[in-house]
């Protein structure tokens, strides 16, 4: 039996103590890493003979042309390989030396984080069409993040322009769309490890809560995936809101918690395809649920919210 004291120090802990502290603490203490493997001009030495190419010398206008007309999707290969038994010379003129010299001065040291730039660079707002062409991420976070570049480009914290060689020769521009788009997935990350401690506190109270709180944060896999501007840690979170949602009051139904479980599933798959696995704590919540004609109806309730929210955020 504990001791009066002893519980008045665990209350004392759990008022001052709590799991946004511990994962707002978490993402101040990720910040520093935010900036890994970015574009810059530090390796301009190794790269040229001499001075950096002018930016004329990279022709980003036919760039630019060749990217925004292409019919494919911009997670595919520009140039697949035709005969993969030939050698092929990749520095033969100037154009095939730009596309080498193009992924260090705009791509960073995690290639996939540009699909995403490609896919904002195809859509053209003023003309109503926000198709990203992309296949792999979802719109959602296509347009987060587009959204997110805006708000900075307002505040002046980076530069936007249809210019692509201004990136070209200050490589550090574009780096700054890369800390941005970082930053959105680190605040889902952040904001996951509350949802984290509920889950398992529910299943086996505070300590196992505090437990696997702990264990997430210092997962590898979970502090790359909150260090990388990609959607599988915002699909992440938004499983897990789904998981929470349903765990408050297994069984029960209503519209406004439905409306909730299907928007936070269908946030999942508008992320990334493979956040579809929300969907399975729709279909237990509703095996779980009474069976009568008002589950039935909530439970189409949610499975529309998700299929709302998927093709809002998923033109």
């Amino acid at each position: 039996m504990k001791s009066p004291t002893s519980i008045a120090v665990e209350r004392r802990a759990r008022r001052w103590l709590r799991p946004w502290h511990v994962a707002l603490a978490w993402g101040l203490a990720m910040l520093p890493l935010v900036p890994w493997g970015l574009p810059s001009a530090r390796y301009d030495a190794l790269l040229f003979d001499g001075q950096a190419w002018p930016p004329e010398r990279y022709q980003p206008t036919a760039a630019i042309a060749r990217l925004s007309e292409r019919d494919a999707g911009a997670d595919t290969d520009m140039d697949p390989l035709a005969h993969r038994d030939e050698i092929i010379d990749l520095t033969v003129d100037d154009a095939a030396r730009a596309q080498i010299l193009t992924r260090y001065r705009l791509y960073s040291h995690q290639p996939d984080e540009m699909i995403t730039f490609r896919a904002l660079q195809r859509m053209k707002p003023r003309e109503r069409d926000f198709d990203p062409r992309l296949f792999q991420y979802g719109g959602a976070f296509v347009y987060l993040v587009g959204t997110s570049l805006g708000a900075a480009a307002g505040l002046g914290l980076v530069t936007v322009t249809s210019n692509l060689g201004v990136y070209l020769t200050n490589p550090g521009l574009f780096a700054a769309f890369y800390i941005v788009a970082r930053l959105v997935t680190l605040a889902f990350g952040a904001a996951s490890l509350p949802l984290v401690f509920r889950i398992a506190a529910r299943a086996g109270g505070r300590r196992a809560g505090w437990i696997a709180l702990v264990l997430t944060a210092f997962a590898p896999v979970f502090i790359c995936g909150s260090l990388e501007a990609k959607p599988h840690l915002p699909a992440v979170f938004f499983c897990l809101l789904t998981i929470d949602l349903a765990l408050r009051r297994i069984g029960e139904n209503g519209n406004r918690r439905a409306l909730a479980l299907g928007a936070a599933a269908g946030g999942a798959c508008g992320m990334v395809l493979t956040g579809a696995a929300a969907l399975t704590t729709l279909v237990a919540n509703g095996l779980l649920s009474r069976r009568t004609p008002r589950s039935t109806r909530h439970f189409g309730i949610a499975i529309a919210a998700a299929a709302g929210v998927y093709g809002v955020t998923n033109p």
